[in-house]
């Protein structure tokens, strides 16, 4: 039996938390300090808001010193089309993938072609920050208890209008 949405979020909550999640109404926010967008955009925790309660949001995580995002998660097409109609953007869309652990491991890969190493090797570090991944971020990984497998990510987020944002997560 694969698992459902509502409990993939659950599981991508706990594999790569927020420094701390704050009730903001019917919103939870995210302080992320630098950990990423799923772990600093905001997310409906209740599904009677208002237009009110979205400029609250985005006046908390104002305070947080980030930019407006809101992860959509799926059944939130209402919220999808308030938040498009308020000038923000998709970013990073995401798809999440399922497949039983017996079906994923009938490949094999050969010896010595992969290895198990944790900590990162320096090699890694040089990846991401070529990739523009960067100190924040990594210093958010060092801070979970986490597996070195990853979990993947899940959602969609939009963005608001802050010309603050930069490498492309925002609309202009």
């Amino acid at each position: 039996m694969m698992p459902d949405a509502e409990t993939l979020y659950d599981v991508l909550e706990h594999t790569w938390p927020a420094a701390r999640e704050i009730a903001s109404g019917p919103f939870v926010l995210r302080d992320g300090r630098s950990g990423g967008k799923r772990v600093s955009a905001a997310t409906v925790a209740h599904p009677n808001w208002t237009a009110e309660d979205i400029a609250d949001a985005e006046q908390g995580m104002e305070r947080l010193n980030q930019s407006k995002l809101f992860m959509l998660r799926e059944g939130e097409s209402r919220f999808d089309d308030t938040l498009a109609s308020q000038g923000y953007a998709i970013v990073d869309p995401v798809n999440m993938f399922c497949i039983p652990v017996g079906d994923l491991a009938k490949n094999v890969p050969p010896r010595v072609s992969t290895f198990v190493v944790w900590a990162p090797l320096a090699i890694g570090y040089d990846i991401w920050t070529k990739g523009g991944i960067g100190p924040g971020r990594i210093g958010h990984g060092r801070s979970v208890a986490l597996n070195p497998v990853s979990a993947g990510h899940g959602g969609r987020f939009r963005s608001g209008c802050n010309p603050a944002v930069v490498g492309g997560a925002g609309r202009a």
